[in-house]
């Protein structure tokens, strides 16, 4: 399970993405983390994968010494020797072709092109939106000729276009339209109403549009600098039913930095007011300070907490669907994010004890792994409390 228990023979295990720029808690199960972005870290070890007249030890030693891998090899040096790496570029060459088709059913069937990178703005909140700068666009005639290509090397009827937010896109019109003009209809995840104008709501309206005011205050908005107007927002709640829009998705944060009551009132009141515009659907997850965001430092509310917050809302808000995350799972969720490298042995006992699937409701027993917090002598709740700006952070 561990890299160290590994033989000659045995697997290299790699992983990247998100949960590798905090890699303390996972780092012993794994023998190298790629932190960046793959087009650039896979050409890079791949030759050193594949080369036969290297040991096992060899190859993690060589992989170690490229920029932005994090190997079993390279451990000690990890203060001052690990630094993300990213494509400056977001070229076509970085898109499969032909794409891989899976051949059972999946939730998501159907072709995804990637628009852009990153994300314009700068919510406190948001490790998204750190780790993925600089913001990278590719242009139209890239986008529509991927598409039409792959669309046809598939056989998928739809496509998706992707990124953190597409309508920050500086040429989102053009390619819808040029997408139109050829016969394919994007569908395009999460509209922000709030970035929505008319000339994209007639091109692509009908479903949902998203709106993300996040906090139900415009002091609280200021403080996680969330740009949103909120009289231009519930405007826009009538605006777009013209276009065809059936309801509102509407998402908020619970347990930011600086919330009062009056924040978790402010939540009901907004709701109130925009339902009668359009229908609503109303989405509430707890805040789990991230690494690397300005919010890094900051308590996380507890379970009682953020359950008396949700139990207040969902009482007050009515006739509306309201979802929200388990507070249980998000106590885990922000001990792991901001975790050192003690917790690694929690995660193996969690295993032992049999914790699999986690993300899966049914499959959560959160019992195991207040077990095994219990058996390893670590107080979970420590790892919510505020962190001291002047001393040093497990990812640092």
């Amino acid at each position: 399970l561990q890299s160290q228990e590994r033989k000659e023979n045995d697997l290299i295990v790699v992983a990247g993405g998100t949960c590798v720029f905090n890699p303390l808690p996972v780092f012993p199960f794994f023998d190298a983390l790629l932190i960046g972005e793959g087009e650039v870290l896979v050409p890079e070890i791949m030759p050193i994968i594949r080369d036969k007249s290297l040991t096992r030890d060899k190859k993690l030693t060589e992989m170690g010494k490229l920029p932005g891998v994090l190997s079993t090899r390279n451990i000690k040096n990890i203060q001052s020797s690990i630094k993300k790496v990213f494509t400056n570029t977001l070229s076509s060459d970085a898109i499969p072709d032909p794409p891989i088709v899976p051949f059972i059913d999946i939730i998501h069937n159907r072709l995804v092109v990637e628009i852009a990178r990153g994300c314009t703005r700068g919510c406190r909140f948001c490790q998204a939106g750190i780790i993925y700068r600089p913001y990278r666009e590719r242009d139209t005639k890239t986008v529509v000729e991927v598409a039409q290509q792959r669309l046809l090397k598939t056989g998928y009827d739809d496509l998706t276009l992707l990124s953190l937010s597409v309508l920050a896109h500086s040429e989102i019109g053009e390619i819808i339209s040029n997408l139109r003009g050829k016969n394919i209809f994007p569908s395009l995840p999460s509209l922000r109403g709030d970035a929505l104008n008319d000339e994209i709501a007639s091109l692509t309206g009908g479903g949902s549009v998203t709106l993300a005011p996040e906090a139900g205050t415009e002091r609280l908005r200021r403080i996680i600098n969330k740009d949103i107007d909120e009289d231009e927002m519930i405007a826009s709640t009538r605006r777009f039913r013209s276009f065809g829009f059936t309801h509102a998705k509407l998402y908020f944060m619970i347990g930011l930095p600086q919330e009062t009551d009056e924040d978790i009132r402010g939540i009901v009141k907004l709701v109130d007011t925009i339902k009668r515009n359009t229908p609503v659907k109303v989405s509430i997850s707890p805040f789990v300070p991230r690494p690397h965001t300005p919010f890094q430092w900051e308590r996380q509310n507890n379970i009682e907490e953020l359950s008396e917050k949700i139990s207040f809302l969902k009482n007050n808000i009515k006739k509306v669907r309201v979802t929200y995350r388990d507070p249980k799972g998000c106590l885990l969720e922000g001990v792991f994010a901001r975790g050192d490298e003690k917790l690694s042995n929690v995660i193996e006992r969690a295993y032992r004890l049999g914790a699999r699937f986690d993300e899966w409701s049914e499959l959560f027993y959160f019992d195991r792994w207040m077990e095994a917090f219990n058996k390893e002598g670590i107080d979970p709740d420590e790892y919510l409390k505020e962190r001291d700006v002047e001393k040093s952070l497990p990812w640092e």
